[in-house]
């Protein structure tokens, strides 16, 4: 079984293995953590650029990528390859805080391929920060999340509700703070990406017995760096 991944979307899933999301945009936003004049002592904070730390010291430290398990947080029975599970539905979400302006949060998921915007709002209880973010709502998978985290912790965990009626409309997860450096070297593994849309029936040599097979990245994604080599015009059509 040969599979293979359009060259065209080398460079995007180099940069996407490298940090597991977009990168942050800097504006030059003032990053020194405010006091409120009128709520009482509540810190708020203006930022919009990640800092080094994976323990939460203030609120600084909440800005950049959050990556983890996105699991299912309700029974749902797994699909079974013969004796072992081949799939029960656990994907990989990246959480990124791009902006935090007082009560006010700005951000950005990433699930299977899927980016989709948030905002809501962040409110700091004793020494836990709270968020309650919506995504737009205009895309069948948005929904509502919900997570927090401690000061001196260094896990995000929360949970996340669908706004529509899916297979799975409800999951949780516990993440970690990852750091981005750019690595123009960094090869990609060879199936790590696989495209639950695109199938094909597979149909052995000896009978009339198939086999579905998934499209995932082969061994051509090692042949050419677009973070290092000028592709051609026929290397992007292969």
């Amino acid at each position: 079984m040969k599979l293979s991944i359009p060259l065209a979307c080398l460079a995007a899933l180099i940069y996407l293995q490298s940090c597991g999301g977009r990168m942050i945009k800097n504006d030059g936003a003032d990053t020194s953590l405010r006091s409120s004049d009128n709520t009482g002592g509540n810190n708020k904070v203006a930022a919009s650029k990640a800092t080094d730390n994976l323990v939460i010291k203030d609120a600084k430290d909440l800005i950049g990528y959050w990556v983890g398990k996105f699991e299912a947080d309700v029974a749902i029975d797994p699909i079974y390859a013969g004796e072992r599970t081949a799939w029960d539905y656990t994907n990989k979400i990246n959480i990124s805080i791009d902006e935090i302006n007082g009560d006010t949060v700005k951000g950005h998921s990433v699930v299977a391929g899927n980016y989709r915007p948030f905002m809501g709002t962040v409110e700091k209880e004793r020494s836990v920060f709270r968020f309650y973010a919506q995504e737009p709502g205009d895309d069948k998978y948005d929904g509502i999340f919900k997570f927090s985290i401690s000061q001196g912790d260094s896990v995000l965990a929360g949970t996340w509700k669908a706004n529509h009626k899916i297979r799975i409309p409800a999951r949780k997860y516990a993440l970690s703070k990852k750091i981005f450096h750019y690595n123009p070297h960094l090869q990609m593994q060879v199936g790590m990406y696989l495209d639950w849309n695109k199938k094909k029936k597979v149909t052995y040599e000896v009978g009339d017995s198939y086999d579905i097979s998934y499209f995932t990245t082969s061994g051509d994604v090692n042949k050419y760096n677009a973070s290092t080599d000028l592709l051609t015009a026929q290397q992007l059509r292969i």
